[in-house]
């Protein structure tokens, strides 16, 4: 028995305690990835429903979906077993001629995106999309040679055929799909789609997973489409259909959140929401416009997740059995893999964008995407995190469903956005330590939203920021291209950085501190620490220095466990009169001028108006003796140096 064979019975003896484990998108991809990893036969391939066909070769027509379904669990928390069973798929694949079907493509790319490479793409292309584009590719071997176009009208002649001329739907769009992530040219696949969507029956069988499936080809092609006959004429667009594909929807009862098998049964606690449709539907409507169908799409997965199987399998609706009256009842592979596509697809929590990236593909694995928009609408809502690569990316960033982190992975001084960046939506993270952006571009905050969930922090930002939301927006940490923060609305912009971000990092470096730390000198100090007090243009710097057994002044020394007293008093040099609104830091260091310069202390000065200046004091107990230089920062940079002395 292999080690999966073993896990998988482990899991099987769980019984009911596997349904509790299965609570979580987690725990739903993983128990998942161990069925479909159980029941995959040595050929690489799958039974179909479950274990129907012992000994005979696998259903071929099934390892598009089934594989997809294993690979999400992968990608989700990788498993050196998921790994092992999506090779023998991918072997599998490369076994095929002339018997290829239309979710080999997107199986293709998706196994690229986990192995890296181009091996399973080059195939498909190779063996069935260039001779489709040729008009030689030799179906099951029969003979008679097809374009794109005249194998497209076999697959809807064939199920016109078979009675399920709304399955047409369905293959047409999920051949879209499997062509635009191949790169293979999908305007026959759309053509197809678009005809077959002008002949919909919404009162036939698959009504629902066919318009899933069409929309879903149709989003990832990037085809808008205005339906002219059929049950679907009345749209208009693939929005007003995205519309009527969300109507299918329990919306209360207990199959909540579940799209039913027809239209015509969208009926609360009737049992009539389906795992198939459902997942196709959060495909379509994931691919159409997150944003707008957010709630829409993690309810249904939510429900998927709770109709997992003890087993970790999933059949495709509450009481489907396999007996005498439903020989294909039961469990089902393929649906399996749709569900665990469809939950991940709402759950995906990384993805990446690269330079030579394509939206075409995944996002994640080998196969990152090309531009940070793409990537933002495939996570946003629920708490995922966009990872940038060094780079210069041009395109505009609009955020439209909230909690979204964005990040690059080289630093500001690396990595760069110049179009404009347009926040729709609360709880977006842009930048934070070492992972911020060079921004060329304007930020800004639309209205009615609440700014005071958005962070944008450690960027160097050129551009203006703008705050049309309600509260503060939080932009502190953020270089402003040398000069003040150039922000509109209420925008928390200070502390902000003297220096870009890339300078600062390395200058702690330098120092053996932490950016923070490093902030703190260059407030005090800036990069190169005067040997004088220099004043801000218009002040007048006095220091005073004191205390403990030494003369009052710069250069006094105190003994170990004094406090010392720190003074500044600032007066415009042009009134005369005392300064009493800046921000007056203090930074201490011990060895400045050994090449091992340690911080012990920093912070900020309180303006005392009976002392007439800034206060505060340095605690000495526990300091090494020896001399420390004191920074006393104030204005833009500027700041005034002194030494003091430190005995037993």
């Amino acid at each position: 028995m292999r080690w999966r064979d073993c896990l998988v019975v482990g899991v099987l003896l769980l019984g009911i305690a596997a349904i509790a484990l299965a609570g979580t998108e987690d725990n739903a991809l993983y128990l998942g990835g161990v069925r479909l990893d159980a029941t995959q036969r040595s050929d690489g391939g799958w039974g179909w429903p479950l274990t129907y066909g012992a000994g005979t070769p696998s259903a071929l027509n099934t390892i598009g979906p089934i594989g997809m379904g294993l690979a999400q669990a992968e990608c989700n928390a990788s498993n050196p077993s998921f790994r092992a069973a999506l090779a023998d798929t991918g072997a599998l694949l490369l076994t095929k001629t002339n018997n290829f079907s239309p979710s080999d493509g997107y199986l293709a790319t998706m196994l690229d995106s986990v192995f890296g490479g181009t091996a399973y793409r080059n195939f498909l292309m190779d063996k069935y999309y260039g001779p489709l584009a040729a008009g030689t590719y030799n179906k099951s071997g029969a003979g008679t040679l097809y374009s794109t176009a005249t194998y497209v009208q076999l697959i809807r002649s064939q199920r016109a055929a078979g009675g399920t001329p709304n399955m047409a739907e369905w293959d047409l769009g999920m051949g879209v799909v499997g062509a635009v992530a191949c790169g293979a040219d999908p305007a026959a696949w759309v053509s197809g789609v678009k005809a077959q969507l002008n002949q919909h029956n919404s009162h036939a069988y698959y009504d629902v997973i066919g318009l899933a499936g069409a929309l879903y080809g149709l989003a990832a092609a990037g085809q808008d489409f205005d339906p002219t006959a059929g049950d679907l004429a009345a749209a208009s667009s693939v929005q007003d259909l995205a519309k009527i594909l969300a109507g299918y929807q329990i919306k209360t009862g207990a199959g909540a959140g579940g799209f039913t098998w027809n239209a015509n049964y969208v009926i609360p606690n009737d049992n009539d929401e389906t795992v198939q449709e459902t997942a196709y539907a959060i495909l379509a409507l994931n691919a159409v416009d997150r944003a707008a169908y957010l709630d829409a799409i993690q309810s249904a997965a939510d429900w998927l997740i709770a109709m997992q199987l003890a087993t970790g399998g999933w059949n495709d609706y509450l009481g489907d059995i396999n007996g005498p009256g439903n020989p294909y009842g039961g469990e089902n592979n393929e649906l399996t893999g749709e569900a665990m596509w469809g939950i991940h697809g709402v759950y995906l929590s990384d993805v990446w964008v690269a330079p030579g990236g394509s939206d075409s593909g995944f996002g994640f694995g080998f196969l990152p995407f090309a531009t940070i928009q793409k990537a933002v609408e495939t996570v946003e809502g629920v708490g995922g995190t966009v990872h940038v690569a060094a780079g210069a990316y041009p395109g505009s960033v609009t955020f439209s469903a909230g909690s979204t982190t964005l990040l690059s992975d080289a630093g500001a001084g690396k990595t760069s956005i110049s179009g404009p960046i347009l926040l729709n939506s609360p709880h977006v993270t842009i930048g934070r330590m070492y992972e911020g952006f060079a921004i060329h571009s304007p930020i800004t905050v639309s209205a009615g939203i609440d700014a005071s969930t958005i962070h944008i922090n450690w960027n160097d930002i050129y551009g203006l920021v703008t705050n049309n939301g309600d509260g503060t927006l939080d932009a502190t940490y953020n270089f402003w291209g040398g000069g003040e923060p150039n922000t509109v609305g209420l925008v928390n912009a200070d502390p902000y950085l003297p220096s870009p971000a890339e300078t600062i990092y390395g200058f702690a470096s330098s120092w053996g501190v932490s950016p923070e730390q490093a902030l703190m000198m260059l407030w005090g100090m800036l990069l190169d620490p005067p040997a004088a007090p220099v004043p801000s243009p218009g002040y007048t710097a006095t220091i005073v220095g004191g205390g403990g057994g030494g003369a009052e002044g710069a250069g006094a020394a105190y003994i170990v466990g004094d406090m010392v007293p720190l003074f500044l008093a600032l007066t415009d040099a042009s009134t005369g009169e005392l300064v009493n609104d800046a921000l007056v830091t203090y930074t201490v260091v011990f060895g400045a001028g050994s090449g091992a310069p340690r911080i012990v202390a920093f912070g900020v000065l309180s303006f005392d108006a009976a002392a007439g200046g800034y206060t505060g004091s340095l605690d000495t107990t526990g300091l090494a003796p020896g001399s420390y230089d004191v920074f006393l920062g104030f204005g833009n940079g500027q700041t005034v140096q002194y030494t003091i002395v430190v005995t037993k």
